[in-house]
C-alpha cells in the first residue's frame, strides 16, 4: 500500500492564505481496492501546527454509498464547513476520512480546497505553493 503526504500553502481567491496537510492513499489504490485500508487525513489551518484544534470530523463510507460522520472535536463556527468537506471527500473517494479545520474558513475557500485535493490526487502535484510531497510504502 502506498501512502502519499502533501503539504502546501493555499491562497484562495476569497479569504486569507492557509496551510494544507493531506495524507492519502494513491488514487489507483482508491479506484482498484474495494476496501482501502489507508484513511485520507486532511488538516487545514491558518497558522500550521500552532493553531488550536478546531473542528475534527471522521467520515466513514458504507457499502451502500452512504456516509456516516462522527464529531471527534467540536467547534460550532467550523462545524458545518468541516462536516461538508468530510462528507464530500468521503462520498467522492469512498475511503475513511479524517478532516480537521482550525482558523477562519468560508465556503468559498473550501471550494478551492476541494479542487486542490482533487488535483493532488490526480497528478500528485498541486497548483499552488507546494511545501513538500512524499511517498511512503507501507
Amino acid at each position: 500500500m502506498t501512502r502519499r503526504v502533501f503539504k502546501a500553502e493555499l491562497s484562495p481567491f476569497m479569504g486569507g492564505p492557509f496551510l494544507l496537510y493531506l495524507e492519502t492513499p494513491s488514487l489507483e489504490e482508491i479506484k482498484t481496492s474495494s476496501r482501502c485500508r489507508i484513511p485520507m487525513t486532511l488538516h487545514l489551518s491558518e497558522n500550521g501546527t500552532d493553531d488550536n484544534l478546531g473542528c475534527y470530523v471522521l467520515g466513514i463510507p458504507d457499502r451502500t454509498g452512504n456516509v456516516h460522520q462522527t464529531l471527534l472535536n467540536g467547534n460550532q463556527e467550523l462545524l458545518d464547513v468541516t462536516k461538508r468537506l468530510s462528507y464530500l471527500l468521503t462520498k467522492k473517494y469512498q475511503v475513511v476520512t479524517y478532516v480537521s479545520i482550525s482558523g477562519n474558513f468560508t465556503d468559498e475557500s473550501i471550494r478551492d480546497v476541494i479542487l486542490e485535493v482533487d488535483k493532488l490526487l490526480k497528478d500528485g502535484r498541486g497548483t499552488q505553493n507546494p511545501l513538500s510531497s512524499t511517498v511512503n510504502e507501507a
